[in-house]
């Protein structure tokens, strides 16, 4: 069957493309930040947890990166309640998007 071409080729190919996801990882020692395209996992960093603002976060994640993350998802899981409200503020901001939070209340892992 021949190739779609015009418009709908070009939607397709749209929506076809991976994706990339920010994953956020905060413990009390260490923040795991991981940036996925598809079901890759393409690039990972450990920094020290700490207490920062969205702002700061913000830089961090910029200088990480090295490219614009605008339109991206992203996920975090907390368990420095703390620092739960200043990486959703950095992630939105960097994303443009509100970021999906694991809790225990979002997931069907039983959480101890």
């Amino acid at each position: 069957m021949p190739e779609p071409r015009g418009r709908a080729a070009t939607r397709r190919r749209r929506v076809m493309a991976p994706t990339s996801l920010l994953a956020v990882d905060v413990g009390n020692s260490e923040t795991t930040v991981g940036r996925f395209v598809g079901r890759d996992l393409e690039s990972f960093w450990r920094l020290t947890s700490g207490r920062h603002t969205a702002d700061e976060l913000r830089y961090i994640l910029e200088a990480l990166l090295k490219v614009p993350a605008a339109g991206w998802g992203s996920i975090i899981c907390s368990v420095v309640p703390a620092q739960t409200t200043p990486w959703r503020e950095a992630l939105r901001t960097v994303t443009g998007r509100a970021p999906f939070e694991v809790t225990a209340e979002t997931t069907k892992l039983p959480v101890r």
